[in-house]
């Protein structure tokens, strides 16, 4: 993938989190760089996956996810720190990375 402009991990499936993202502002999520961007331009970008959804404790797919923003710096992604920002699920279960790329349509 070219050109990735935000990394994000979930135990969703693509097609739940894409919608999630898209409709974050009626869904009263949070309304993050990423999600303002992909607001005004939602022709623009692609999700996908860049590690399949396989069984892993909440740990492993942050620590992997650090290390693929830590790779491709994405400009949509804030500064978090995901392994010490809470009391992590220790449990398996089906979670994967997905990254969005940007082209710019005419």
């Amino acid at each position: 993938m070219d050109n990735i402009v935000y990394v994000g991990s979930s135990s969703c499936g693509l097609t739940k989190l894409e919608m999630n993202h898209r409709g974050a502002r009626e869904l009263g999520y949070t309304m993050t760089k990423f999600r303002k961007k992909l607001e005004e331009e939602p022709n623009n970008f692609r999700f996908e996956w860049l590690v399949y959804p396989a069984m892993r404790t909440e740990i492993e797919i942050l620590t992997l996810e650090d290390r693929l923003i830590d790779k491709y710096l994405p400009r949509l992604n804030e500064k978090y720190d995901n392994v010490n920002k809470k009391q992590l699920d220790t449990k398996h279960s089906m979670r994967g990375i997905y990254g969005v790329t940007y082209e710019q349509r005419v």
